[in-house]
């Protein structure tokens, strides 16, 4: 009987670090797919604005002003 539930219990917790281990990969893709995003966006914003100053100082130096 003893050896049973200790079985049982074994079971379970094997079952429960399946469980955790899955969960904990999952939250690293997410967090390596949210940082991957977070580092797309910053860089897209940076060439924005690189263009738009290219293109502003372009316009200026053409004698043209920018709204």
């Amino acid at each position: 009987m003893i050896k049973r539930t200790m079985n049982y219990s074994l079971e379970k917790l094997v079952e429960y670090s399946n469980l955790m281990v899955k969960i904990f990969k999952d939250l690293i893709k997410m967090g390596n797919c949210m940082a991957s995003l977070g580092y797309g966006m910053k860089m897209e914003a940076l060439q924005n604005k690189l263009f738009m100053r290219k293109e502003y100082l372009f316009l200026r130096r053409h004698g043209m002003r920018m709204e």
